[in-house]
């Protein structure tokens, strides 16, 4: 699910933005083979050592290996992606967060763009020599392709107003990041570059 907002007058020339974050992906197979390769030999370990029963112990634990590893990626992700989602009302007296606090329009200095993996949007080549070097590369490229895709949807909109940064929302991608600081730039009739 891509990021979205929507606004919502509620009178007295105050609108409240509501952030849809992006859904995580869960990584692929070939990013998280080693915890696949880890579950089906600790659990076809304890399992019987013949017969169909054996085949379904190895099938089981490599599902369930698979799994761990791939919540486990995801959570190191979530723990850095930061806010998600979010709801503030903007009027022209200034931007009202959900904690209550009022950043005056007089006070705003700019809207700040920031993205929780910003090393992560460079392109990166992984070079190898030899089998084995090839093989630790590939895995390499694919978590850090995975990762790429976390950067992608891991855009926060912050207001920055008496030397200090409040984040509004988080968790959207770079058009719907840009959007909502249009268009709240728009109500405060702040100009946006």
């Amino acid at each position: 699910m891509e990021s979205s907002y929507q606004q919502e007058k509620l009178g007295d020339g105050r609108v409240r933005f509501t952030v849809t974050p992006a859904s995580m992906r869960k990584p692929g197979i070939g990013t998280v083979w080693v915890g696949a390769l880890m579950g089906a030999f600790l659990v076809g370990a304890s399992g019987p050592k013949q017969g169909f029963f054996s085949f379904v112990f190895v099938a089981v634990g490599a599902y369930l290996g698979y799994e761990a590893m791939a919540r486990l990626m995801m959570f190191i992700a979530r723990r850095r992606w930061g806010t998600r989602g979010g709801t503030f009302i903007v009027s022209d007296r200034g931007i009202e967060t959900t904690a209550g606090a009022l950043i005056p329009r007089e006070q705003l200095h700019r809207f700040v763009l920031k993205n929780a993996f910003p090393s992560l949007l460079e392109d990166r080549t992984v070079v190898a020599v030899g089998m084995a070097a090839q093989f630790g590369a590939d895995n390499a490229a694919r978590g850090a392709r995975y990762y790429r895709t976390v950067a992608d949807v891991s855009w926060s909109l912050c207001a920055e107003a008496g030397g200090r940064s409040t984040t509004l929302a988080g968790g959207m991608n770079d058009v719907t990041v840009y959007g909502v600081m249009a268009d709240v730039s728009k109500l405060l009739a702040m100009q946006v570059v």
